[in-house]
């Protein structure tokens, strides 16, 4: 008595009837998660940040701590000159040698045009040229002397100061970008190839190079009767360079080794070599140097590490408006629960027999929905019968009336029987068993009504499911137990 138990069917065919609640509460759960997510990771930022402040103080702390308390000291290069022993300034002129190289090395790399070409996109433009003899006496010595200064005219930069003959760094820029080369491995051949190599500053400079090279051949004539210089073909090929790149990475290796050579001289150098070494790099006659007075602390490693603080990390918003929507669909499925639950109607078959211990002889469908109501109205009551002709529900009453031995009973309920196919067919069908049942609408509240039900002593409730209330079935209930009324059952009619 007095229990009343909410079935899982029940809620799902709640969700699907009100599924409106169950999107509404979804969007709100996902309008809260994702509200929850930026204040979250506003949160998270805001502990990151007074980490990382927390942090810089504490580190610059540990910086200031480990500083050295310093004072200026100016030597002048005379006193250094007079007071360096020979080996301290030799230390010192040999790392200002190497700085000399160092910036020797990475003045070429900056300025050198050769060095500047990508060694993985080299293209160069390829001229080749033939040593004639057309004289009656051929001399292997005249015919190495022409191939000779036919060489030395581009390798050393005869040809590119005709070029320049006043701007000496044009001229030598040219000069590393035009190479020439013969086919003879042990002596002179007669086959010539002049490379330029493709940069700004060869543009526009291939025929020039080429007349000025068969010019030039023609000028050596005069000392060398018979010879002269014919151009056969001119080509082009892009291909990688692995000599630049090489030459590339060595230039850069050194300056790196150079540095790495000043730096750990420079760390043994006394006040005064370092004061020296400036004045030479600076071109100065004195510098000022720090002296430590007072070393700084530095902080002593422990065995054991210090443990770190775990700053929580940001969630992602789509995991964050999931989990808003999952739990606003909880909570939906929750308060329809609930709702059942303190539900203040009928709303279940065994609410009158579990509430009231009143037997309950069944559900009657007045109607039969369509569509998706139908569906739910089939799924919540599966074993109604028609109100038309309920028969297995007439017979459950016929024998309950047997065991009470009456033939007499009055239909009564809370709500209108007005109106109820089911009421209409139970009294045909008990006339034709020579039962003889009566309906009171205004039962218990109008005083004829109920003289009436005192008079017959035997009720059958109907009662309208999920219209029916509970505080009015307790009336009903109360009344006919406090009269010696009996309750033979009761009908749920399904609308």
């Amino acid at each position: 008595m007095d229990k009343r138990s909410v079935g899982i069917k029940k809620i799902l065919i709640d969700c699907v009837r009100f599924w409106y609640l169950l999107v509404l509460f979804m969007i709100l759960g996902t309008l809260g998660g994702w509200r929850a997510g930026i204040a979250y990771n506003k949160n998270v930022d805001k502990q990151w940040a007074e980490a990382e402040e927390k942090k810089a103080k504490e580190e610059e702390a540990a910086i200031e701590l480990t500083k050295d308390d310093v004072e200026e000291v100016t030597f002048t290069k005379a006193q250094c000159e007079k007071k360096l022993s020979k080996d301290a300034m030799a230390d010192v002129l040999e790392a200002y040698g190497w700085y000399q190289d160092r910036s020797r090395r990475r003045e070429y790399l900056e300025s050198s045009p050769y060095m500047k070409l990508d060694p993985y996109d080299f293209t160069s433009t390829y001229l080749q040229f033939r040593v004639v003899y057309e004289g009656e006496s051929w001399s292997e010595k005249n015919f190495n002397s022409y191939i000779h200064g036919l060489k030395n005219y581009v390798i050393y930069n005869g040809m590119v100061d005709e070029f320049y003959p006043n701007d000496i760094t044009a001229a030598r820029n040219l000069s590393e970008l035009v190479s020439i080369s013969d086919g003879g491995k042990d002596k002179y051949d007669d086959l010539l190839l002049i490379t330029v190599m493709k940069a700004p500053e060869t543009e526009g400079m291939v025929d020039r190079i080429r007349n000025s090279f068969i010019a030039y051949g023609d000028k050596m004539a005069e000392t060398y009767p018979g010879y002269k210089v014919e151009f056969m073909s001119q080509y082009q090929a892009n291909y990688y360079n692995g000599g630049l790149n090489s030459s590339i990475e060595t230039h850069r290796g050194n300056i790196s080794s150079d540095g790495t050579k000043i730096e750990a001289a420079m760390k043994k150098f006394s006040s005064m070599q370092q004061a020296y070494y400036n004045m030479l790099v600076n071109g100065t006659e004195k510098e000022t140097i720090e002296e430590v007075v007072l070393p700084g602390v530095a902080a002593k490693k422990t065995a054991a590490k210090e443990e770190e603080e775990v700053l929580p990390t940001k969630k992602r918003l789509w995991i964050m408006t999931s989990l808003g929507a999952a739990a606003g669909g909880v909570l939906a499925v929750l308060v329809l629960f609930l709702a059942n639950l303190l539900s203040g109607r009928l709303l279940f078959r065994k609410d009158l027999q579990n509430l009231y211990g009143i037997r309950s002889c069944g559900i009657v469908r007045e109607r039969n929905k369509k569509g998706i109501s139908g569906m739910l109205q089939r799924a919540e009551f599966p074993d109604a019968e028609d109100a038309e002709e309920p028969a297995i529900y007439y017979l459950q009453l016929r024998e309950a009336m047997k065991a009470a031995d009456c033939k007499e009973a009055v239909l009564v309920g809370t709500g209108s029987l007005d109106g109820l196919k089911s009421v209409d067919s139970l009294v045909t069908m008990a006339k034709k068993d020579g039962i003889t049942l009566s309906v009171e609408e205004g039962f218990p509240g109008e005083l004829a009504s109920a003289e009436t039900v005192l008079e017959k002593g035997t009720v059958l409730l109907v009662e309208r499911m999920h219209k029916s209330r509970l505080s009015e079935i307790d009336k009903v209930v109360h009344f006919c137990r406090e009269n010696n009324v009996k309750i033979i059952g009761a009908v749920g009619a399904d609308l």
